[in-house]
């Protein structure tokens, strides 16, 4: 009988050994992952703070960009969001626009002024103005790209434009 109490007492030590092992290398194992990989995806709030703290600096970045972009030179005006107002602009005088920008005759007269590549899109009446071709009060036109279109104002007019414009 001591003998089975003593090999029942090595079979316990043995696997409390073992098992101790076995959990301190898996205790270690999870100790060395980083927070936030696929293996540890739990974070600390430390670093949900860094990574919100990056992106709100990214974000203030891009609106310096955005606010730089939206200031022109002293020929060339630059688009923000908004329509800019324009006038009054005396007759003769032509309005070169960049691509993708918007224009809005709101009083006067004016022509528009194509290229090669076609006219000045009247997004209301879904026309392409060629050269000469009235420009109509209160139509939304656009430049779709930076090819020499725009206007031609025939009459003292008001304008209202989103975009990149020369006045010539």
């Amino acid at each position: 009988m001591r003998s089975i109490n003593k090999k029942l007492l090595h079979i316990v030590i043995l696997l409390t050994i073992v098992s101790v092992t076995a959990i301190g290398i898996r205790v270690s194992s999870a100790a060395g992952t980083e927070p936030g990989t696929s293996t540890d995806p739990v974070v600390s709030q430390s670093y949900v703070d860094a990574k919100v703290s990056d992106l709100n600096s990214q974000i203030n970045d891009l609106k310096l960009q955005l606010q730089s972009a939206g200031q022109g030179g002293t020929s060339e005006q630059s688009s923000s969001m908004k329509f800019q107002v324009v006038g009054p602009v005396a007759a003769g005088k032509k309005i070169i626009c960049g691509e993708s920008t918007e224009i809005v005759l709101r009083s006067g007269n004016a022509t528009a002024i194509a290229s090669q590549y076609g006219g000045v899109a009247d997004l209301i009446l879904g026309a392409d103005l060629k050269t000469d071709a009235s420009v109509p009060q209160n139509h939304l036109m656009l430049v779709p790209r930076n090819d020499g279109r725009g206007i031609m104002i025939t009459s003292e007019a008001w304008i209202l434009v989103r975009g990149t414009y020369t006045i010539n």
